[in-house]
This record gives structure tokens, sequence and C-alpha cells, in this order.
């Protein structure tokens, strides 16, 4: 079998992005330039850019919004994508996770969204995680604010046009 392998790239529509180098300075991210992770990506305001994969599948970043992209690769079929929002929004277009290393995972304070083949939308902000599914299902765990870890028997899936919102307010009443 042929080995297939795929950069993972930015595509800027409008406005830009940037990330801060390790000696702490701004670096404007191009159009169409490959990535690596990890990498923390800023986008600035009026903003639309994506992150595309090997096999068509996006993670849609809009105007002020602050990611770290954990892991993006795409190889022999096999994509993993690990975002963690921390601020702003970002839409997933997931095309299908074909093989069982396969992963994609968005990550907020307050939860953790992971999906096989879906699309779905993801905001936070200072006092709230949401989550709208668009196609098919897509599994949320509420996560610990603390260690970020999942917290076990806390997860739901959300189908079509489905809705979770998770307010500081919210958990707390879970957890109690």
């Amino acid at each position: 079998t042929e080995s297939v392998s795929a950069p993972v790239v930015i595509n800027i529509f409008e406005g830009g992005a940037y990330s801060i180098d390790a000696d702490n300075r701004k670096v404007d991210l191009i159009d169409g330039q490959s990535i690596t992770a990890p990498l923390e990506i800023y986008t600035k305001s009026e903003s639309d850019i994506e992150i595309l994969y090997g096999d068509g599948s996006i993670a849609r970043i809009s105007s002020d919004s602050h990611i770290n992209l954990k892991s993006a690769s795409y190889d022999n079929g096999t994509i993993i994508s690990r975002i963690s929002l921390l601020s702003g929004h970002v839409w997933s277009k997931v095309v299908g996770l074909t093989t069982l290393e396969s992963s994609w995972t968005i990550e907020t304070p307050h939860a953790v969204a992971t999906v096989r083949g879906t699309a779905f939308d993801s905001y936070v902000d200072d006092e709230q995680s949401e989550f709208t599914g668009s196609e098919h299902d897509v599994y949320i765990e509420m996560t610990d604010e603390e260690t970020g870890a999942v917290i076990d028997g806390l997860g739901a899936m959300l189908g079509e046009g489905e809705q979770v919102i998770l307010t500081k307010d919210i958990r707390k009443e879970i957890l109690e």
C-alpha cells in the first residue's frame, strides 16, 4: 500500500491570524501555510480562517478567538485533531474518522467534545461553553475546571440540532 500523508494548512478567508514565537513575538500566519502542532493561534478582529486537513476536514475559527492546536496531522487515512478552545468560536466539519487511531477533539475549560465524522459548533467565553450538533452525533463530556480531566459518568450524546450550554451555575448544580 502507498503511504499518503498531507500537510495541515491554514486558509485565511478574511482578516488574519498570528501565533506567538519562543521570543514572545507575534508571527503572522500566511494563507496556505503548512502548520504543525503544538501551536497557539489567535485570530484578529473581523477574521475568518480555517485549519484544513488532508481528507478535507476543517476547523473554522472565527474572529477574536484563541486556540491551542495540541495535535494536528493526517497520515495514511488517520486524522488527529486536538484543539483547546480558550476563547471564541470554532466550527468543525469532520469528513470521517476512518481508522481506529483517528480522533477529533475540541476541549474547553468546561467540557470536551469528541466526534467520529460529523459537523458541530463550539463556543466558549469566561462564563460558559456551548456546543451545537449539525450532523450526526457528538459526544460531550464535562471536565474538571482545575485539572481539565474528564469527569467519569458526566457525558451525553448530542444529536443533530441539539444544543448543550454549560454555565458555571449549571456545572455547580450537576456536581452537587
